[in-house]
């Protein structure tokens, strides 16, 4: 992959005018593996363990600029949510992003979680500002804080987007459908209020289900498990005719299906950590679909189309 500075001018110039709030993916770009970010005292959604997090991209178009980044409805955030951590204190967080400046900085801040919109809430720590000039090419670039950052249960950690229009700055993501949860995603808009990606952004006409590579580095409390069950499965796509791929950290040792009736449908034995889930037989509608692993049962619902 080229400098960002090259690319951005290949980009707008490439990339399709599209409908307003709809983007297209712009550049296939190869997952960080070599920095080592998927330690144990780093967080990442599920998606990471994905095969199609190899493959991820950037999020636009030629007419108002960026998804996940700088873009001309200025947006002022992007943030991305970890569901049931546990509790501890974040030093740093690992960024993977392009950046066009020589001035501008940008920074990262923690948000803990408003229990009824599920969206950002109140700050709780903001990171020393980083000069985009610095940003890493083909890496993740560490935004730290001064004093970590102490969270009990749900958080957020969002990129602070530069406001000079000259600036610009533009976070990774994985592919449409390529994701953890329809709500992990979040923006701060010219409004000053948060918005999920999924109901903000479409690519395709479908709402725009992605994840973003911002990493915190945390310290847990003693005792507390790295990430919880929930956030180490994946199912994708969903909804879906006929299949739906499950991918867990722990080896997946029982699939249960349930109907909205609590009728059991269909049991399997993966024993599996990736595994592909045929939904073909299924009736049109809502299923319950209990993902057994060592570490407990996750619950999730699954929409056959």
């Amino acid at each position: 992959m080229k400098k960002f500075t090259l690319l951005f001018a290949v980009i707008l110039f490439c990339a399709n005018l599209m409908a307003q709030k709809e983007a297209s993916s712009l550049i296939d770009i190869k997952a960080p593996y070599s920095i080592g970010v998927k330690t144990n005292d780093t967080l990442y959604p599920a998606s990471a363990l994905l095969p199609c997090f190899d493959s991820l991209t950037i999020y636009g178009n030629a007419s108002f600029g960026y998804v996940s980044g700088s873009n001309s409805f200025r947006d002022k955030e992007k943030a991305q949510k970890y569901v049931n951590p546990g509790a501890g204190t974040i030093s740093s967080v690992l960024v993977y992003a392009l950046a066009k400046t020589t001035t501008g900085t940008s920074s990262v801040k923690i948000y803990d979680i408003n229990p009824t919109t599920k969206a950002p809430n109140t700050s709780l720590g903001q990171s020393t500002p980083v000069a985009l000039s610095a940003v890493v090419v083909n890496n993740v670039t560490p935004y730290n804080f001064t004093t970590p950052v102490s969270f009990t249960g749900d958080f957020a950690c969002s990129v602070v987007l530069p406001t000079d229009t000259v600036d610009t700055l533009v976070v990774v993501s994985t592919k449409s459908n390529c994701y953890s949860n329809d709500s992990l995603t979040w923006e701060m808009q010219s409004d000053n209020n948060w918005y999920s990606f999924v109901t903000s952004w479409t690519s395709g006409g479908v709402g725009l289900n992605i994840d973003m590579v911002i990493f915190p580095v945390v310290q847990l409390i003693v005792g507390q498990t790295p990430i919880a069950e929930d956030n180490l499965i994946s199912i994708f796509p969903n909804p879906a005719n006929d299949f739906i791929n499950v991918a867990a950290v722990n080896k997946v040792e029982k699939i249960s299906v349930y109907n909205t009736m609590g009728q059991l449908v269909n049991v399997i034995e993966p024993n599996e950590n990736v595994m592909r889930y045929d939904i073909s037989g299924l009736q049109t509608g809502f299923y319950i679909m209990q993902v057994q692993t060592a570490k407990g049962i996750v619950a999730k619902t699954i929409s056959k189309q």
